[in-house]
């Protein structure tokens, strides 16, 4: 074992509207990391025991949830 999971889960929802024969409109809801799953920072490099991580670091470029909203129009 060398220490807990790394896990995120991203989701997305679109719904593609036609507007005419040749242009679409697109609607799209993304939520990333959607069940704010925290990853813990080796405390003293990589561990083989549950001790050796902090329970209240996290680890990652994004450790929040972000949801992003986008429309995109296409012709």
């Amino acid at each position: 074992m060398a220490g807990p999971t790394l896990k995120n889960v991203d989701l997305a929802l679109v719904k593609l509207v036609p507007v005419t024969s040749r242009v679409r409109a697109e609607f799209r809801a993304e939520v990333l990391n959607a069940f704010n799953s925290t990853n813990f920072v080796p405390v003293t490099g990589l561990g083989a025991s549950s001790t050796a991580y902090e329970v209240t670091g996290l680890n990652g470029e994004i450790t929040a949830r972000v949801t992003q909203l986008t429309f995109r129009l296409s012709w």
